[in-house]
Parts: structure tokens; sequence; C-alpha cells
């Protein structure tokens, strides 16, 4: 297995297949939001496309290994704070910022679209990325303009505490730590419904973090080269019966919010971990052809802003 050039982080090798798993996600993203979601929840588009809100989880995967990799390896860098945060807010919060500033004119002066800027949801918490907060508190997504930064506020959280992680704990402890959140999240997931809650087990970072987790424990087992026998015949095992299971997930099961919180997310943890795993130990792979093309690489690199733009439409 190989790691992912990121930019300037300094890796001599970039892994394209992993841009082909990006490009599947917002391409999955795409096909919810603009074919999913008009035909009403009995629609048959609705039916057909709903897993395509599953993209957003198969981001968190990405950057979950990403992110641990430049970690693990700048770790005793003299710059390791200042250099991991400096280059995620240049790559995250232009775009990011512009969508915010748009919200807060539309927000002062759009009183002819009020359910695309105004909400419940604190228009404060959007400039600090704490709106996924705010939503489970209020049980709403807010401003529809900025309902999707829900993801991006997880991410931002899982940037400001991971690289302390890192940095603090021991490779030991650290991979104790990532197998205590693959645990623990689900459990707190089907806790907060039990609890009445509709929205936290979603939008919520530590009821999400094991999406991340994921991948940060693949990157901590490349990293700390562990990736034994027993080790990629499990994950192998785990990617062909969660793969076989997926068409039961996306298209059986209804896909609502109760399945999702007591064993969805679940579910995608183990079919999205896996599948980076096999991707990764098949890298260069002639069945992989596809995650490498050009068209693949294109979608990955505007992925983000798609993302963001898209939400807000």
């Amino acid at each position: 297995m190989h790691h992912q050039d990121v930019g300037a982080e300094g890796r001599s090798e970039r892994v394209k297949e992993l841009d082909g798993l990006r490009a599947l996600a917002i391409l999955l993203v795409v096909a919810w939001h603009f074919i999913g979601i008009g035909g009403g929840a009995e629609s048959t588009p609705w039916r057909v496309f709903s897993v395509g809100r599953s993209g957003v989880d198969l981001f968190f995967v990405l950057s979950g290994y990403l992110i641990t990799n430049i970690l693990l390896n700048h770790v005793r860098s003299p710059n390791y704070f200042s250099a991991f945060y400096l280059r995620r807010a240049f790559r995250i919060l232009p775009i990011y910022y512009g969508m915010v500033a748009i919200y807060l004119v539309g927000r002062q002066f759009g009183g002819s679209a009020p359910v695309l800027f105004r909400g419940t949801v604190p228009w404060w918490s959007y400039l600090v990325g704490l709106q996924n907060i705010w939503m489970a508190i209020e049980q709403t997504y807010g401003a529809y303009w900025l309902a999707g930064t829900w993801s991006l506020a997880i991410e931002e959280q899982f940037y400001l505490f991971f690289p302390l992680a890192v940095y603090l704990m021991s490779p030991r402890v650290l991979s104790k730590f990532l197998i205590a959140l693959l645990v623990l999240c689900p459990v707190g997931r089907i806790i907060a419904w039990q609890l009445g809650d509709k929205m936290g087990y979603y939008v919520l970072a530590p009821l999400r973090a094991d999406i991340l987790a994921i991948g940060a424990l693949i990157a901590w087992l490349e990293f700390s080269k562990s990736i034994s026998a027993p080790v990629r015949l499990f994950f192998y095992a785990l990617f062909w019966s969660a793969a076989c299971f997926f068409p039961v997930y996306a298209w059986v099961i209804p896909n609502s919010d109760f399945s999702n919180s007591i064993w969805g997310h679940t579910y995608l943890v183990a079919f999205y971990g896996s599948l980076l795993f096999v991707v990764l130990d098949r890298k260069g792979s002639p069945q992989l052809a596809l995650l490498r093309s050009k068209a693949a690489g294109f979608f990955a690199r505007i992925s983000y802003a798609l993302y963001l733009i898209m939400a807000a439409c």
C-alpha cells in the first residue's frame, strides 16, 4: 500500500485511485441532490438515488486517511502545527467564507428568499464552524444556503483536535483511541436516537467520528507497517460482505433517520473503510483504471467547490 501525495505535504507519490474515490463521492451526492430529492420521499428517483447521501461518508473516510497520513509523517517536524493549519485554512476557508459572506448579505437584504438565507441556527456559528452543534440543538439544518456545511464543521473540528491527539499519543495509544471511536460512536448514535434526537446523530462530530477514524486507522496500519496477512484478510472479507449487503442497504430497507442512526452509518463505516483499504491494496491494477481516469481526476479537483455550490442551489 502507498500513501497519497497531497499537494506540498511532502509525499513523492500520488495515488490516483483516491482521486477516483473522491470523484465517486461527489457524483453520489450530485445524483442525490439533483435527481433523488426532487421526486419526493415516495418517488422512484428518491428510492434509487437516496444512497447518494452516503457520498459524504466516503468523503469523511478519505479525509481521515489523508490527514492522518500527513500528520504521522510530519509529527516530528518543528512546524508541525503551523504548517498543517495554514495549509488546511488555505484550502478550505476562502470558498467557504465566500459562501458565508453571501449568506450574511442575503440574510440582511434577501427578504424575498427567507428559506434560502434565514433559519434558527445563529449566524455567528457559521463563522466559527459550530453550526453543526446548533443544528443539533435546534433539530434543523438552518438556512438552506448553508445547510450542507454541517459536514465542513465536522471536518474543521476534526482538524482542530486530531493533530493534537497524534502529537501527544504514542502510536500504540493512537491505534487504541481510533478503535475505541469505532466501538463507541455507534453506541452513541443509538443512545442519541433513543433519547429523541433526530439530528445530532448525523451532524455532531463525536457521533460521526468513527467514519473519520476508519480512514485514520488504515493510515496508521500503513504507516506502522502493520498490514499483515490476517489484517488484509479481515479487510477483504469485510469489503465483500459489505458489498454484497449494499443492495439491501440502498434499496430494500428504507433509508430513514431511524435505520441510519441505529445501524446504517455503522454499515457505511465498514463498507467505505474496507473499500478504501482494498483500493489502496490494489493500486495500479487494471480493474481500477476508471478511478485513475482523467474524468475522475477532473471531478476530484472540483469536488469541494461543487459540493458547497450544489448544496446551496
